[in-house]
């Protein structure tokens, strides 16, 4: 349960520094910046719920790859939208 937890956590982080960046694609004007502090927040919970699950090496090698393979696939979720956003 915990490393569901941890794992939601990762998605929600990752989502919320990519919708406060200036570049996102996501929403129509990004977040203010002090949605990073939450982002990093939810982070380290992440980290502290996997930790209590997992050995030591497991938890960094987990954490890392969420990090990882949500930081790479978020910002493919505009092309599942159906409007066109480039204003053909």
């Amino acid at each position: 349960m915990l490393l569901v937890l941890s794992m939601l956590s990762v998605l929600g982080a990752m989502l919320l520094w990519y919708a406060s960046c200036r570049h996102q694609r996501i929403l129509r004007q990004p977040l203010a910046k002090g949605w990073r502090y939450l982002a990093a927040g939810l982070f380290c919970s992440a980290v502290v719920a996997a930790a209590q699950q997992l050995s030591q090496a497991a938890t960094v090698f987990f954490c890392l790859l969420m990090l990882m393979l949500s930081a790479a696939l978020i910002p493919f979720a505009t092309l599942l939208s159906p409007q066109d956003r480039h204003g053909r």
